[in-house]
């Protein structure tokens, strides 16, 4: 994360705290759906994963698994922006919501990335669920 300069009266607003950890929580489910769905995806092609290590070994390098880095990133940035030596300011919230908020964005005709959540999206009520919720966070944060 790039490091942050800011006056200390410009600090993130309880408000704004609290978007965060909602918006934090959203993409940790959605994450879960989508980790899912891809897993389920997997073992139909090459049979059940056997353990957890497996499974997590498969998320860290098999290139199946590796779009849904972006959403563990994220989720990295959000803990960094609440739990990180540099207080975070309100225009920092801005920002990770407008990332978040892109990334989320599904397009059947767009990058590899958006494609795949399209898909998804397509395939999967429990995506979709989790999708919902965090739209209504987003929204909420308008």
């Amino acid at each position: 994360m790039k490091q942050r300069f800011q006056d200390p009266g410009l600090a993130v607003t309880e408000p704004a705290q609290r978007r965060l950890r909602a918006l934090r929580g959203d993409l940790l489910q959605l994450h879960k759906a989508l980790l899912d769905a891809e897993q389920r995806a997997y073992e139909q092609l090459n049979g059940r994963v056997q353990s957890s290590a497996t499974l997590l070994k498969l998320v860290l390098h098999h290139p199946r698994f590796s779009w849904l880095r972006t959403f563990s990133d994220l989720v990295v940035q959000i803990d960094e922006l609440l739990d990180g030596d540099v207080p975070a300011t309100d225009a920092d919230v801005l920002a990770v919501t407008k990332e978040v908020r892109a990334v989320v964005t599904p397009n059947e005709t767009g990058t590899q990335f958006e494609r795949r959540y399209h898909a998804a999206l397509q395939l999967d009520p429990g995506v979709v669920l989790a999708h919902g919720m965090l739209a209504k966070t987003l929204n909420e944060a308008d």
